[in-house]
């Protein structure tokens, strides 16, 4: 299990409340990695053979933060069941990926090796620890390079009026322009693909992820509307010093977006939607089945969501050990564009983080944005100015296609960009692309 340590909250002027965390000192026989990670030890030592140069134990020890003698405890097994070669040269003895080893690493000593699970190969009796980021699947017999989902470069969260705060996730660059990034239904502030997260860092973006009320580190609290939730967009933004800004919504995110615009059409420089949901009453409504479903539940969840809410967090809690087989599952039971999506190591990494980490103490977030996207939005598509791009994939079994082009056909500045053979999950794949496009409408505006 790695090691975790409490994260203290410090209470900055300007109304940000944000994390930090001290690192450990590694003195006497302390085996801590440095600062809270999301990965074992035993995964980071494996990482940094991965990623080749031969390492010493001694620069594996360095670099990772746990002691020589721990390195060596964990390279052992890898090493004896030839999945790691270990070479000598003069007194140094170095470690490297062995191509042929299998499929994974065979017993591995760790203090949650009883919570494991087999590995999916029959034949091989790896264990895989599934309350991490881990993942070793087989892939023409070589041990596949782990994803380490790494965390934000500043998490805390603002105050929007009353005793509420809104959580938020900084990537990328701090001076560079800022993006929001709006998740799903469900998600939370870390659903952002890592190829987004990458490309903020590459282009000098500052990309920001919000935790919606009732997920992650927001309060509860159900808006009127879905154009309410520009009034805390504004705040957060105004409170971390952001003027202008550009952004997007996955799915659910995808009416708090053109919210947004609507909103402030003098500050949002372009929106984005992946997939998102449609009116489903009024002059710009349409509907199918989920979205009927929807509606009729609306109703129930007004009343009950906060302990329906409550409840799923409890049960998270307790298959939280089972999360990464379960979304395993919902991938063998997603059209075939959303399965090969979440077979992707680092896509079933940065989901598993978001779902883990944003609903440890609350998960009712999902049941209010189904109440409001079943009401009166509080705005007309046709009143939208602010540029929009829409990705939205053909096989989508959750927000049809036809939801996209009905939307995009009402907003005045729009256009959609057909994904074929592409579902629900479609757009988070074509991240870099979606950001790329934004970023150069707002170079446009700017000539």
């Amino acid at each position: 299990m790695a090691y975790r340590r409490a994260i203290p909250e410090i209470v900055v002027p300007c109304g940000v409340r944000v994390n930090s965390s001290a690192r450990p000192s590694l003195t006497g026989s302390e085996d801590r990695p440095r600062g809270w990670t999301f990965l074992t030890s035993h995964a980071h030592v494996l990482l940094g053979v991965a990623r080749g140069g031969h390492p010493t134990v001694r620069e594996l020890a360095q670099r990772i933060g746990i002691t020589e003698r721990s390195v060596q405890t964990i390279l052992a097994d890898p090493v004896d069941g030839g999945y790691l070669t270990r070479s000598r040269v003069g007194r140094r003895s170095t470690y490297s990926l062995n191509p042929e080893g299998g499929c994974g690493i065979r017993s591995i000593r760790t203090p949650s090796a009883n919570r494991s699970t087999r590995c999916a190969e029959r034949r091989c009796p790896a264990r895989v620890v599934t309350d991490t980021c881990l993942v070793w699947p087989r892939s023409r017999g070589m041990l596949a390079i782990m994803i380490d989902v790494e965390r934000p470069k500043l998490e805390g969260t603002v105050a929007v009026g009353g005793d509420r705060r809104i959580g938020f996730a900084e990537f990328g660059s701090a001076q560079g322009r800022a993006v929001f990034w709006l998740h799903g239904t469900p998600g939370a502030r870390r659903q952002i693909p890592v190829e987004a997260r990458r490309y903020a860092e590459r282009e000098h973006v500052r990309l920001i992820g919000l935790d919606r009320p009732g997920i992650g580190s927001s309060s509860p609290h159900r808006y009127e509307n879905v154009l309410a939730f520009a009034d805390d967009l504004q705040i957060v933004a105004d409170t971390l010093g952001v003027d202008r800004m550009a952004v997007v919504g996955l799915s659910g995110g995808g009416p708090y977006t053109l919210a947004a615009a609507h909103a402030m059409p003098e500050r949002v420089m372009a929106a984005a939607v992946l997939g998102g949901v449609a009116p489903v009453v009024g002059p710009d409504a349409i509907s199918s089945g989920l979205m009927r479903l929807g509606t009729m539940v609306a109703p129930l969840l007004a009343v009950a969501g906060v302990p329906i809410g409550m409840g799923v967090t409890s049960i998270i809690r307790v298959v939280r050990p089972f999360a990464s087989p379960i979304i395993d599952l919902y991938g063998r039971l997603s059209p075939e564009a959303d399965r090969q999506l979440l077979a992707r190591p680092e896509f079933k990494a940065m989901f598993l983080d978001d779902l883990l980490n944003g609903s440890r103490k609350q998960m009712a977030a999902p049941f209010a944005d189904i109440v409001v996207f079943a009401r009166d939005w509080g705005f007309r598509l046709e009143d939208v100015k602010v540029p929009v791009r829409w990705w939205h994939g053909d096989t989508d079994h959750i927000v049809p296609m036809e939801h996209g082009l009905h939307v995009v056909g009402r907003l005045p500045d729009a256009h959609f960009h057909h994904l074929p053979g592409e579902s629900h999950l479609g757009g988070l794949g074509v991240s870099e692309d979606i950001l790329s496009t934004v970023l150069r409408i707002w170079d446009a505006a700017d000539r």
